[in-house]
């Protein structure tokens, strides 16, 4: 695979986190994660970021100049 311009990188990212909030967005009547799918996630997550550090380090961009992203925990709720 010939090797990506760091602005294809981004725009590679990007599609893929697109796609992923859309999937997400899906509805659906009730969503259950095990550990198999937080650390699916987890992993996939961290597989962004990383594209996304080498494009910036690729276009000298200092990484604290992108946004962050908060963490934030969820509660299962049920009717």
């Amino acid at each position: 695979m010939p090797s990506q311009t760091p602005i294809e990188k981004i725009d590679k990212v990007l599609r893929s986190m697109r796609n992923g909030a859309q999937l997400y967005a899906l509805p659906k009547p009730v969503t259950i994660l095990d550990q198999n799918d937080r650390q699916e996630a987890a992993d996939w997550l961290n597989s962004m970021a990383n594209e996304l550090e080498a494009a910036c380090f690729l276009l000298r961009i200092p990484v604290q100049a992108m946004p962050q992203i908060i963490d934030a925990e969820f509660v299962e709720v049920r009717p």
